[in-house]
């Protein structure tokens, strides 16, 4: 079964998603098992943060390098006409 897609605007399509009907599953666990899933999902969670925190640290240092040489953001030439009412107000 394929997806039916429908424009709807210059910016906007709908996807219709056929959905299957699936019957219930009988599924036993092994309360072992289940805490063993436990301690490798932390374990697995705990080396991506690891990774992801060493990520942050290099983007901050290279920040603070730009920062030491003067390097700046570009400005963001955004018109208020562009900007709904009710953002300027709140």
């Amino acid at each position: 079964m394929e997806n039916t897609v429908i424009k709807i605007d210059e910016n906007t399509i709908e996807i219709l998603k056929p959905v299957e009907i699936v019957e219930p599953t009988k599924i036993q666990y092994e309360r072992g098992f289940i805490e063993n899933q436990i301690v490798q999902i932390q374990k697995t969670k705990d080396e991506f943060d690891t990774l992801r925190d060493a990520e942050i640290k290099e983007c901050m240092d290279i920040l603070m390098m730009m920062d030491k040489v003067g390097i700046i953001s570009k400005p963001i030439d955004v018109k208020l006409e562009d900007i709904p009412i009710e953002e300027i107000i709140s």
